[in-house]
């Protein structure tokens, strides 16, 4: 008996520390344990278990932080701080023993985890999986605000997790810390001040690494000591996400099979459940602006690399490929080595075109879309509507957009946009979201392709004939080609009011102005536009096509009787000679004092300015002021501070209340010159019976003082004064 009991004591024993050091599970009575194998130190290296008197290894697949935290954890760390796939501390001997290991997290060890059946033959040893567990000289990040971007944190033998300093920090040091962090090696990483680590002592500084895998294998300034260092100097890196175009063509730099550094190595994605959504998430990581074609690379170059994401599912919205979802790591499955996604990422802007069936309407037709001055396409019209087509005529130059979206075919043999969705704020259409598919992989076919009629540039023009004045008249409008009258029997003040925005007045009425006699029309417009009354543009209000028909009862033509006066308006009072007096401009409904600050020393072409554009020839002497005024003063409390715009001569005004009696200084008046004759003012022709504007024959009108109006015939009209309009 007293032999027996030392022999159990040191079994007991023996028991406690191979338990202690190799992590031993209570799951699984025949497994004895864990290590690592092959690191560099022993907190990393090649995964290997023990199991009924066996050391093996554990495949890769489906290894995420989350296996290996579990791994090192059984080994009696906090935790882990990297995945290491494909071998990379070398290939073990005996069995693959686990495949397909998913933990939650919360296990204490491997086999806890779900996993295959224990021994298999599906994995070779160049997929023996391999991990770094969380030691002294681990990195992490702290207050992350991005992926990959955060206070740089190093946990320190003494001290635990602190914070390092940047003094000597160099874009090597930055490289070291994100290759320690699982980034890539070859990106160019980025640093930054951090913040936020006042709470976390200053454990590392003065540091000089030149191509060290680990920060604490590089050198160090001896004379260094924390404090030497503020937390205003703690070093902050944002490492470029693990994403890159491999294996492209040579022609290409932004076409070709998507790859991804993941657990120190390259490798590419599975075809299966990618879509326009990943391809969009990975083009952007890339520093694309977007995804526009994604294919297989069926029949095309076989990929050396080993699959690294074979299931991935995104919504298209995520800020980085690793926030999508169902993600597999690691794992090739049933993904054959052809089936990998072929991807052409956008790289600036989508170049547009409308091809046009009908000679002389630029503005209508088929919208065709180039990407990178090589991939053309047509648009799918299953998802085209007036947003997309408002934001394709806007980019093309017609900036009152789309008059309409339809369908027009014939796109041949070019690819096609599936899936196009504008939200119509868009800048460009390459903000909006679309997929270039080959005719043979979309739903359309080309008899779908969408097309867009445009307002034309020169439509939505208007006009007022045979009135007193600019201010009222006969509608003429411009659209779809040609200009002509508005034939509507509901017209009403409110499509009159809108009529009358379009050209800056603040309203009007629907007023017979003149009388129009019965007769057929050559051109009109069979229109029904109803307006609420707030519109500033009648093509804003509803508007019904009737017929083609060129008659109209005189009632139903469209007439406005416009406020004679519109925001700008100019004029001279204060004197009993209409070419001088004090300024005035019209301003929200009234008459008040046009103000310009004096120049004593240098002239202002703004009195110039202010002759010409009521109708006179140039300024002959001007006043500022009301002490230099000559005119009569008025009784308007507000005044308008006013400068000239230097590109295109127009008037800048704002108001200027008399709170500080700056008024009466900036007072304005000016003596204006006449025209000597007649050929200074414009003339048009106005046909008799159409009353539309003719360069042959018709009735003269002459603008002057800011309206047109006729010529009376008993002032002595020759044949001289015909011979010279």
């Amino acid at each position: 008996m007293g032999t027996l009991v030392p022999i159990l004591q040191i079994l007991v024993w023996m028991h406690v520390l191979w338990w202690g050091v190799q992590g031993m599970t209570t799951e699984s009575p025949e497994v004895i344990g864990a290590r690592l194998v092959d690191g560099s130190r022993k907190s990393e290296g090649r995964v290997e278990v023990y199991y009924q008197g066996q050391w093996g290894t554990v495949c890769d697949n489906l290894w995420t932080i989350r296996e290996a935290s579990v791994l090192c954890k059984q080994l009696g760390y906090t935790g882990a701080d990297e995945v290491v796939i494909a071998g990379h501390f070398g290939q073990g001997g005996g069995d693959v023993l686990l495949d397909m290991v998913q933990c939650t997290g919360d296990e204490v060890n491997l086999f806890e985890c779900t996993h295959s059946a224990i021994r298999t033959t599906a994995c070779e040893h160049s997929e023996d999986v391999g991990v770094v567990c969380t030691s002294t000289g681990s990195v992490r990040l702290g207050d992350v605000t991005s992926f990959g971007k955060g206070r740089l944190e190093y946990l320190d033998e003494n001290q635990g997790w602190g914070t390092v300093c940047n003094q000597t920090w160099s874009q090597s040091d930055n490289t070291v810390a994100c290759i320690r962090l699982g980034f890539d090696p070859l990106s160019v990483h980025d640093v930054f001040p951090a913040s936020g680590g006042d709470d976390l002592p200053i454990v590392l500084g003065g540091l000089r690494c030149f191509q060290q895998h680990r920060l604490d294998e590089c050198e160090r300034d001896d004379d260094w000591t924390p404090d030497r260092c503020m937390h205003a100097q703690d070093v902050g890196v944002q490492c470029k996400p693990p994403v890159g175009i491999r294996w492209v063509s040579v022609d290409s730099n932004f076409a070709g099979i998507p790859s991804v550094y993941y657990g120190r190595s390259w490798g590419s994605f599975c075809l299966d459940n990618w879509d326009i959504n990943a391809a969009r998430i990975f083009c952007i990581n890339s520093g694309f602006q977007d995804a526009v074609y994604i294919a297989s690379t069926t029949g095309g170059p076989v990929i050396p690399p080993s699959t690294i994401l074979n299931t991935i599912s995104c919504t298209g919205e995520e800020e980085y490929f690793t926030d999508c979802s169902q993600i597999e790591w690691a794992y090739q499955g049933e993904c054959s080595q052809e089936a990998r996604p072929f991807v052409v990422c956008q790289d600036g802007q989508k170049a547009l075109n409308i091809v046009n069936p009908i000679p002389g309407y630029p503005e209508y037709g088929r919208v065709e879309v180039t990407v990178n001055r090589r991939w053309k396409g047509t648009i799918c019209n299953s998802t085209w509507d007036q947003a997309a087509a408002n934001v394709v005529c806007r980019e093309l130059g017609f900036n009152r957009g789309a008059r309409r979206f339809l369908t027009i075919g014939g796109g041949g043999t070019l690819q096609i946009f599936d899936g196009v969705h504008c939200t119509g704020d868009e800048d460009s259409f390459s903000d909006c979201r679309s997929e270039l598919v080959p005719e043979s992989r979309s739903d359309c076919d080309h008899t779908q392709d969408a097309g867009v009629e445009c307002f034309a540039n020169d439509d939505s023009l208007i006009d007022f004939v045979s009135g007193a004045g600019s201010y009222e008249g006969v509608v003429y409008y411009q659209a779809e080609g040609r200009r002509a009258l508005i034939c509507d029997q509901t017209w009403t003040d409110k499509e009159a009011t809108a009529a009358c925005r379009m050209q800056g007045y603040e309203g009007g009425t629907a007023t017979n102005v003149t009388d129009l006699g019965p007769e057929d029309y050559t051109d009109i417009f069979q229109w029904d536009i109803v307006c609420d009354g707030d519109e500033e543009r009648l093509e804003d209000c509803t508007l019904t096509k009737g017929d083609t028909s060129t008659s109209c009862a005189p009632e139903n033509v469209a007439q406005v009787r416009c406020a004679p006066n519109k925001d700008l308006d100019l004029r001279m009072t204060g004197s009993e000679f209409s070419e001088q007096g004090r300024v005035e401009t019209y301003k929200n409904g009234e008459w008040v004092r046009f103000l310009v600050i004096p120049t004593p020393f240098v002239y202002n072409p703004i009195y110039d300015r202010l002759c010409k554009a009521m109708g006179y020839e140039e300024v002959l002497n001007y006043y500022n002021g009301v002490a230099q005024m000559p005119f009569q003063e008025g009784s308007q409390d507000t005044g308008y501070l006013c400068q000239l715009q230097p590109l295109d001569s127009s008037f800048q005004c704002s108001v200027l209340t008399d709170t500080t009696g700056r008024r009466s200084n900036y007072e304005t008046g000016i003596l204006c010159k006449p025209f000597d004759i007649v050929a200074y003012h414009p003339i048009r022709l106005v046909d008799i019976n159409t009353n539309e504007i003719n360069n042959q024959s018709g009735r003269v009108e002459i603008y002057h003082d800011g309206q047109w109006g006729n010529i009376c015939a008993d002032a002595g009209y020759s044949e001289l004064h015909l011979w010279t309009v």
